[in-house]
């Protein structure tokens, strides 16, 4: 769990530095933001491809992933705004539906790691925190006054 917590860390203050504007004279002005969204939607496509699918309701999604999908979820909307974008794109919207399903589905879904009790506990737990992360930071970026149901829903489980 300290690994997740710095990873985070790391991500929202590499999010935020990206924000920050260049000192004059200095920096790189060959960073293409657009270049950097393709990468991560291609990044995100095999994700979706190859990761562990997990039964959600009627069909299956592809599992979060701390390491894939926490990263997409909290870098993707920042490239959007950088990029005067108003859309999320493909993957960012299957990203929040699935998250949505997981989130709808929770009592009956299939967990990551259902080998044991213990296991199952764990998985619930940081699929807790990994939705209501996905969840507040899209609703961050729809700039919504309260969260979307789903999103309160997934804070209640929190």
């Amino acid at each position: 769990m300290k690994l997740a917590m710095a990873f985070v860390f790391i991500v929202v203050a590499a999010t935020l530095a990206a924000q920050q504007p260049l000192p004059a004279g200095g920096g790189s002005t060959n960073w293409d933001p657009a270049a950097a969204a393709e990468y991560l939607d291609s990044r995100m496509d095999l994700w979706f491809a190859k990761g562990t699918m997990l039964k959600t309701g009627d069909t299956k999604t592809a599992c979060v992933s701390c390491h894939a999908g926490l990263a997409y979820a909290l870098a993707r909307p920042v490239l959007r705004h950088v990029m005067h974008a108003a859309t999320p794109s493909a993957q960012e919207a299957r990203l929040i539906d699935d998250t949505t399903r997981r989130v709808e589905t929770y009592a009956t879904h299939q967990v990551l790691y259902d080998f044991n009790e213990r296991r199952q506990i764990e998985s619930r737990g940081t699929e807790a925190v990994l939705n209501a992360v996905i969840l507040t930071s899209a609703d961050r970026a729809k700039h919504l006054s309260e969260p979307d149901p789903a999103t309160k829903k997934a804070l209640a489980r929190l």
